[in-house]
């Protein structure tokens, strides 16, 4: 093996060096890639949840809405009621001055 003289092994350390820096530069582009796909991945499924809440909250609104008019239409007596059941209710949450987001408006 020969002998590296000085110019030579300033040389193969620089090189050995930048190659590293090299190295370390890719890696952390590739962490920092990982990080941001799963930081997307992750707001993408909140989004995805939320939108399942929203639909849960609106399919429980539509059933109880059908069950209300399958009762009121049972029988005239008991037409009308739940209608009237909601109407009297926000009335009282409006006189009860409900500001907490609880109360929708609902036909």
């Amino acid at each position: 093996m020969e002998a590296y003289d000085k110019d030579e092994k300033l040389f193969l350390s620089a090189y050995a060096f930048s190659s590293m820096i090299v190295f370390l530069f890719i890696w952390a582009f590739n962490v920092i890639v990982k990080n941001i796909s799963a930081t997307n991945e992750a707001v993408m499924a909140k989004d995805e949840a939320v939108q399942a809440r929203e639909e849960v909250k609106t399919l429980s609104v539509e059933v109880m809405e059908a069950l209300a008019h399958t009762i009121d239409a049972k029988d005239e007596y008991t037409r009308g009621h739940s209608v009237r059941v909601a109407k009297y209710s926000r009335m009282l949450a409006e006189r009860l001055e409900r500001k907490d987001g609880l109360m929708k408006r609902r036909k």
